[in-house]
């Protein structure tokens, strides 16, 4: 085992989220699901 302590990183992204549904409008999949947020949020991460 290693001798350094484990990391944990915990993201509070709720207005992340917030903000990359309303800047990226009418991005959805096949099904009609908004996925805006989704990808928004993740190309932030």
């Amino acid at each position: 085992m290693s001798d350094q302590p484990q990391r944990l990183f915990l993201i509070d992204g709720s207005s992340y989220i917030y903000r990359a549904y309303y800047a990226i409008r009418h991005l959805s999949n096949s099904k009609g699901q908004a996925t805006n947020a989704i990808y928004g949020f993740t190309n932030m991460l």
